[in-house]
């Protein structure tokens, strides 16, 4: 099923915050996973519901860092993707609340390079090279 068809069976989210965490995956010829998509499925999630509010969070969060935060060693940051402030003001909240670190990274545009992360991630776990997590940390207020 694809995401703009499961937002359509949702009927009218007109005035709604959708929080994003999907990451549009194909599996490549290759054997590789890839971008299934031009754009991003928080774009087309935005299209689907125009009158909602998409922010995309969560979706560079591995289940180890879900399980563990504290196993990081530091702070772990949410990049948090969307053209409603007030939405990321209120999402940023519930990641704080999580004990997690929330960072805006920009416009609804930018989504496409925030699933691109778990591209790199995944690959790398189920291929064979070194497995890791993302732990985008903020440079310290000054």
């Amino acid at each position: 099923m694809l995401v703009q068809e499961i937002v359509a069976g949702m009927g009218d989210l007109s005035g709604k915050i959708i929080v994003d965490p999907t990451n549009p995956l194909v599996r490549r010829d290759d054997g590789k996973l890839g971008i299934g998509i031009d754009g991003s499925n928080a774009e087309i999630i935005q299209a689907a519901a125009p009158g909602a509010d998409v922010v995309k969070a969560f979706n560079t969060l591995g289940w180890r860092t879900m399980v563990d935060p504290e196993s990081t060693g530091g702070p772990v940051s949410i990049p948090l993707v969307g053209d409603s402030n007030e939405a990321k003001i209120r999402i940023a909240a519930i990641v704080a609340s999580m004990d997690l670190e929330p960072i805006d990274v920009g416009p609804l545009l930018n989504a496409r390079h925030v699933e691109g992360l778990s591209v790199l991630l995944l690959n790398n776990a189920f291929g064979g090279g070194p497995n890791f997590e993302f732990h985008l940390r903020q440079y310290p207020q000054q």
